[in-house]
């Protein structure tokens, strides 16, 4: 899912985007919570706010304010980054919409509506659906190869969906054991802010042992198509009261984390172990 946090503070005519707002339409809409020139707070849906077709509250409905464009040249969308303000095109009911040119890291190009390129739903020249249908080649019929992991493997390992006559209607391109390992990469992402090569890099630093106790962890855990469960989920320990790449103190096990997760401080920290060393003592004198 695409981060709209980039937008806030950015003005659309006369809005100004204040953050997400909630989803529209059966939750399937993503929406925008706006500031009006005139005061008033509104809830938007996004490709009305990026396509220009939204340009106020409806304080003004006759009057075109421009929509500026130009913060989202040179940012990436998938594979796909913005190198001009393209040409408005008209669809239905008369609307216009703004595009902008993109340059695809296969060298394609290609003009995308503004608000398909913030919504996600378009992330390349065409060149992945081309990647999708190629990888299927000599491939059995109810058997799919995997993107992730490129082994063939049969339809059950994959979601998919059948109509009322049975016939495939879709089929996903990655498998249940790549497309689980891919959200935890996500969600990684989304809360700390860090790419798959940053937290392995994390690790590798870490000989991807434990930071407290030196226990094992599996990097494999992590990667696209993991299976193994030789060793502990590598777990990363942040601070609660930062956010972003700036919390993230290193890779723990799940028994460490959780561990430190019960203290509130560095102070009851040091409380404990002079408990467990008071314990001990007495334990060796006993023993003594």
């Amino acid at each position: 899912m695409f981060d709209l946090t980039k937008f806030v503070g950015q003005a659309f005519g006369s809005l100004t985007i204040l953050g997400e707002g909630p989803r529209m339409l059966a939750a399937k809409v993503r929406s925008f919570s706006c500031r009006c020139i005139c005061g008033r707070e509104v809830v938007r849906p996004i490709h009305n706010v990026l396509g220009g077709s939204t340009t106020h509250c409806g304080c003004r409905p006759k009057m075109a304010v421009p929509i500026d464009l130009g913060p989202l040249i040179g940012k990436r969308f998938g594979k796909l980054v913005v190198v001009a303000i393209g040409p408005k095109v008209e669809k239905g009911w008369g609307k216009t919409y703004s595009t902008m040119t993109c340059k695809c890291d296969c060298g394609g190009t290609k003009d995308c509506m503004a608000y398909h390129l913030v919504s996600g739903n378009v992330r390349s020249c065409g060149c992945l659906r081309n990647r999708r249908s190629s990888a299927q080649v000599g491939v059995p019929t109810d058997m799919r190869r995997c993107l992730g992991c490129k082994e063939i493997k049969s339809l059950d390992e994959f979601s998919h969906k059948r109509d009322e006559r049975g016939k495939l209607k879709y089929v996903a391109s990655y498998c249940s054991d790549c497309n689980r390992s891919y959200q935890v990469w996500y969600r990684i992402n989304m809360k700390y802010g860090m790419t798959r090569g940053e937290v392995l890099s994390l690790g590798d630093s870490q000989g991807w042992k434990c930071a407290i106790c030196g226990r094992k962890l599996d990097d494999r855990r992590l990667g696209p198509g993991a299976k193994s469960n030789l060793s502990p989920i590598p777990h990363i320990d942040h601070d609660h009261s930062l956010t972003g790449k700036e919390s993230v103190r290193g890779i723990l096990c799940i028994h460490c984390n959780r561990g430190l997760g019960g203290f509130n401080s560095i102070e009851d920290l040091k409380s404990a172990i002079a408990y467990l060393e008071k314990y001990h003592k007495r334990v060796q004198h006993l023993g003594g």
